[in-house]
């Protein structure tokens, strides 16, 4: 759950890693089968507990325009298995964006999307950390924001859209 695309509120999500491994180890003269299996569970939380910006509403940017806000989350992080733990910390970012002072047509992110949209790039800042960046299009007559770009000091993530159905009264 997001505020229009652009900041999360709430964000759960959860995977298991299983790692069987199967071997021989020598006895003797002879070999016997050896196997180790380790089944982890994973999840994460992530839950907005404060929120301020520097604009009335991001979710209505104006073309040109630069703004900025601040994030405070309560993340979880928890493992199961032999070694699993549970983590409970407070993560604070400062985001800035920018946004295009021209707009281009939406058909050029996927030919089913009407009207226009403003490129907005933003610099997300955590109190520990390297910095991100975070390139999205913004949809004024939906007053949303598409993620497009993802860069962090690990990998770089590019967002292509294949389809999109708009929802009908």
């Amino acid at each position: 759950m997001s505020l229009c695309g652009l900041v999360p509120l709430l964000v759960e999500s959860g995977s298991n890693v299983d790692t069987s491994v199967a071997s021989v180890v020598p006895a003797g003269k002879a070999f016997l089968p050896f196997s180790i299996k380790s089944d982890i569970d994973v999840s994460n939380r992530v839950k907005l507990s404060a929120f301020e910006a520097n604009i009335p509403s991001i979710c209505s940017p104006a073309p040109g325009s630069e703004f900025s806000y601040k994030t405070e989350t309560a993340v979880q992080f928890k493992t199961s298995g032999p070694f699993g733990r549970t983590n409970d910390f407070q993560r604070i970012e400062s985001t800035s964006c920018k946004v295009a002072a021209a707009s281009s047509p939406a058909s050029q992110l996927n030919a089913s999307l009407t009207g226009d949209y403003w490129a907005v790039s933003c610099q997300v800042t955590p109190q520990t950390g390297a910095a991100r960046q975070a390139d999205y299009a913004y949809l004024p007559d939906a007053r949303f924001y598409l993620p497009l770009y993802l860069k962090d000091e690990w990998q770089s993530t590019k967002i292509s859209y294949s389809e999109f159905v708009y929802a009908t009264p």
